[in-house]
């Protein structure tokens, strides 16, 4: 019984043999022979997962510093950047898009589909140019003009760039750029103000032209003393 427990203590010591006495030179030999084996790889077992945890660490580092730069960068665009799942649930909503819209990302995400920020039915119009070959190719939206709805119910003039994600061939979500067409709207409508202006100026200028012309020539022929001064010259 007594035997049983020390081995039993051995073996919570990590004992790898055991020798029982008298001691044969040739057990004692295996049982050393084994132990060095056994000690050599549990070193080189040990060598290996420092050195996974090592790499897992420095792969790990680089994924997060990947993350953060493609965050920041989609944080930091000047045109809205929305995406969404393959069932079109938004799962990323940038600052530009917040801003543009009024809704925050936690009023979208995970909660919010795509047809929710256009106009009824433009959403079906989009993903159907999306599955066409009119544009950029099936799949893809270029420069593509429409309207956003705001959180106020605004409608705010895009140009949309889209592109339909796919993972082995199976449609998994699409992305989408918006472009805030509002300042040029509104450059556009004050040159064709000045235009207008423009043209009202230039007209009006001609219509004082053409008056001061016949002015000139209706004066002179209506007076009787120059009709009776050039009825003598042909007498």
């Amino acid at each position: 019984m007594g035997t049983c427990i020390w081995r039993l203590k051995a073996l919570q010591l990590d004992a790898s043999d055991f020798i029982t006495k008298p001691i044969d030179p040739e057990a004692l030999e295996v049982a050393l022979r084994r132990a060095k084996e056994r000690y050599t790889r549990k070193r080189e077992l040990k060598d290996y997962t420092a050195l996974l945890e090592e790499k897992w660490m420095d792969t790990a580092e680089k994924l997060a510093e990947t993350y953060n730069f493609q965050k920041n960068l989609i944080e930091s665009s000047m045109d809205g950047i929305l995406a969404c799942d393959r069932d079109g649930m938004a799962i990323t909503f940038n600052k530009s898009l917040e801003r543009m819209l009024g809704y925050s990302k936690n009023d979208v995400l995970g909660t919010m589909s795509l047809d929710r920020f256009f106009p009824p039915g433009q959403a079906t119009k989009i993903k159907e140019a999306l599955h066409s070959e009119k544009y950029e190719g099936k799949g893809k939206l270029s420069v593509y003009e429409t309207y956003l709805v705001a959180r106020n119910g605004t409608e705010i003039p895009v140009q949309l760039s889209a592109t339909v994600l796919f993972d082995g061939g199976r449609e998994i979500g699409l992305v989408a750029f918006f472009r805030d067409l509002r300042d040029i709207r509104r450059l556009e409508q004050k040159f064709a103000d000045q235009a207008r202006l423009l043209h009202q100026d230039k007209m009006i200028s001609l219509g004082k032209l053409a008056g001061s012309v016949v002015h000139e020539i209706t004066i002179p022929y209506g007076d009787p003393q120059l009709h009776r001064s050039y009825d003598q010259d042909f007498e």
